[in-house]
């Protein structure tokens, strides 16, 4: 008979007492884990899960009766200032395709637009208002997406100031 060294880790490692202090280990574990706070030592807890106001505070205290509001009205643009803004460096200020942006991309990186940027092309001009708003709101290649930057009333409000360039 041959003596085998790893005879009694065998022994061991298959006894049901040593599978059972294995198993709630294991199970101790898990629940240490996803208890409250997710650091090894919770010194401190974490912020989001905090009262931002605490019953001890004092009363807190309205701000001086000339200060600026916190949130201000939202001053209302023209078709012009938001084509300016958020459309004239590629379309260019006049519309016609020539804005910064779009020409260092044409030879910059070798781009080729896919649709003609000249708002006021033939082409865009033959395209009914529903089709622009359209682009408008869901972009088309490097064109990007309006419909969460500018609301319903802005976009028509560049959609009206693009008829005007024509």
């Amino acid at each position: 008979m041959r003596f085998n060294p790893f005879g009694p880790l065998q022994q061991l490692l298959t006894a049901p007492r040593f599978l059972v202090l294995c198993l709630l280990f294991s199970v101790s574990a898990l629940l240490m884990g996803c208890s409250e706070g997710t650091y090894p030592v919770d010194i401190f807890t974490e912020m989001h899960y905090n009262e931002s106001y605490k019953s001890q505070e004092p009363n807190r205290l309205d701000g001086p009766p000339d200060a600026v509001p916190v949130s201000m009205p939202k001053p209302t643009a023209t078709g012009e200032e938001l084509f300016i803004i958020n459309c004239s460096m590629c379309h260019g200020f006049t519309g016609t395709g020539d804005g910064n942006v779009l020409s260092t991309m044409i030879t910059k990186y070798k781009y080729t637009p896919k649709v003609d940027p000249d708002l006021t092309s033939d082409m865009v001009k033959n395209l009914p208002d529903v089709a622009i708003l359209a682009l408008i709101s869901n972009g088309i290649t490097v064109m990007p997406r309006f419909d969460k930057l500018l609301t319903e009333e802005e976009q028509l409000l560049i959609l009206q100031y693009v008829r005007e360039l024509q």
